[in-house]
């Protein structure tokens, strides 16, 4: 009981540590590279009375608007770079979930270290806690899943459906993940028809049951709009990332063949199935995907190393120091690959050195924020309708608010669109937006 005791603790020191130091990293990031949901996520929360109630109830991705609403920071330059630690934090944890099945816990560390410091995973680490929730959660519930086909054992079946139930509302990919789980799912079962039907239930009735609640509101509050809206950089572009995936075929194909099969035939058949099932359904997304999809096709590299990351830890394999040598090369092409071909890397790369990219990314939101900062601090600024970006790189020294007919704020945010009246001055002017002063009651 000691030695569980004392096992948790440094668990959970190492974890604490581990968080603060994500916690740092995204706090010195965050003013120089962020996602565009970084914006919508944080001004939903701090600028709650902008939003309606149907805005703040249905905000996407919901895993981590919710953490967004219960973390104990009421501030933009904090409140993300927390989020960001959490994701982290929960990622790192969920690799650390299967090595305490690996048959080889030495070379599993080698994997690991490897797979946390690729480009894909550090760019989930620093910068997507959605992405990173996600991914954290496939880990644990494909190695349920596998366990659980392995063994029989019942409560790793019932971890899985939780688990999976939870990825679509931590990042929208999660719901093609689910999709082909559902497809493959039977493939996988061999068991007779009574208990397929019982794997089935178990598997999708979390989802179901949270799916079908989110729809309901979805339908009731919204009438429309994208139930698990479509990821995107900031820049589009469009990138194929070949040579990352030709060395991920490799990976896959050297992890397929290098299962040692000399003690548990049955094991050893249910596993090869498995992960040709999983890098099979990866390969075909990837081919099909859209170069126009560049944010996707991370998600899926990210998903490809923890396939073979699972697979190298999980299985009892031959040529071990083979993968640790492919996961490597990975690991180096990755941090070659990515940033030479998507601009959008590129910049999060030179970000994460300390170079200040934001007016790269969003030169418009960029140009509005810094008037916003160095003219109008502590002032009140109203805003039809929202302007996340704005919103959060204005930061906490604009005061934004719904404007009042009776008593309408002296300054005005206003859409290109918008035709100035006889009373209103314009301050700035840009593409999409235009910054008014009402000369008729504040002369």
């Amino acid at each position: 009981m000691g030695s569980l005791k004392s096992s948790f603790c440094i668990k959970t020191i190492f974890l604490l540590i581990s968080g603060g130091l994500l916690f740092f990293v995204a706090l010195d990031l965050g003013g120089r590279f962020f996602l565009p949901e970084a914006g919508s996520i944080t001004s939903m929360v701090l600028h709650g009375d902008l939003a309606s109630p149907a805005d703040r109830m249905l905000a996407k991705p919901l895993l981590p608007a919710l953490l967004a609403w219960v973390a104990p920071f009421g501030s933009f330059r904090l409140l993300w770079p927390f989020l960001c630690a959490l994701g982290g934090t929960f990622l790192g944890a969920s690799l650390l979930y299967p090595l305490k099945l690996s048959p080889h816990p030495g070379f599993s560390l080698i994997y690991l270290l490897f797979t946390l410091l690729s480009a894909p995973f550090l760019f989930l680490l620093t910068t997507d806690p959605g992405g990173a929730l996600g991914v954290g959660l496939l880990c644990i519930a494909a190695t349920d899943m596998l366990t659980h086909l392995r063994t029989g054992q019942t409560y790793h079946l019932f971890s899985a459906g939780v688990t999976l139930g939870l990825i679509p509302f931590a990042a929208s990919w999660g719901l093609y993940v689910l999709i082909l789980v559902f497809l493959v799912n039977r493939l996988l079962v061999e068991v007779e028809e009574h208990g397929f039907l019982a794997e089935y239930i178990v598997l999708f009735t979390p989802f179901l049951l949270l799916g079908g609640g989110w729809w309901f509101l979805h339908w009731v509050y919204r009438k429309g709009g994208d139930l698990f809206p479509s990821l995107s950089f900031p820049l589009g572009e469009e990138v194929s990332f070949f040579l990352s995936g030709m060395l991920l075929l490799l990976g896959a194909l050297v992890l397929l063949f290098s299962i040692s099969c000399s003690e548990n035939q049955k094991g050893c058949a249910i596993s090869f199935r498995f992960f040709f099932l999983a890098f099979l359904g990866l390969g075909i997304t990837w081919l099909f995907l859209p170069w126009g999809e560049p944010r996707l096709r991370l998600i899926l590299l990210s998903l490809g190393m923890l396939l073979l990351f699972l697979g190298s830890v999980l299985l009892p394999l031959r040529p071990r120091l083979l993968l640790a040598l492919l996961l490597g090369l990975l690991w180096g092409v990755t941090w070659w690959e990515l940033p030479e071909t998507s601009r959008n890397l590129a910049l999060w790369k030179r970000a994460l050195g300390g170079e200040e990219v934001i007016s790269q990314l969003y030169p418009e939101e960029e140009q509005i924020s810094s008037l916003l900062r160095q003219e109008f601090e502590g002032l009140s600024v109203g805003l039809e309708g929202r302007a996340p970006l704005v919103e959060f790189l204005a930061g906490d020294t604009v005061r934004f608010v719904t404007p009042e007919k009776d008593f309408p704020p002296e300054f005005m945010l206003q859409p290109f669109f918008y035709l100035p009246g006889e009373g209103e001055r314009v301050l700035f002017r840009s593409p999409h937006w235009m910054l008014l002063r009402n000369i008729s009651l504040f002369p």
